[in-house]
């Protein structure tokens, strides 16, 4: 939540935490720690860190009479190695 601009409401904060865990198939070890994690929960829990940091439900329009909208793009490497393949495909829808 600390890397996510302040501007964002605490509600709207915890409101994409819940989305992105959800969406990562996270609910289960919502609250383990890091360490006890496997390799691929350790893996969707880097990539969630890095979809919460960015607010993915927010899009930035800076003057209403012009389209400004940010795209945000991600480049990961090897995002899908470590995953079980039921996982991997999860991940990439």
């Amino acid at each position: 939540m600390l890397r996510q601009p302040n501007h964002v409401p605490y509600k709207k904060k915890l409101e994409t935490i819940d989305l992105v865990i959800e969406q990562l198939n996270l609910n289960d070890v919502r609250k383990s720690y890091g360490k006890v994690l496997s390799g691929g929960e350790k893996r969707r829990l880097a990539i969630g860190l890095e979809l919460v940091a960015v607010d993915i439900n927010s899009t930035i329009n800076t003057d209403s009479d012009s389209n400004n909208n940010f795209n945000r793009l991600f480049l990961l490497n090897e995002p899908l190695s470590g995953l079980d393949s039921i996982i991997a495909l999860q991940l990439v829808k």
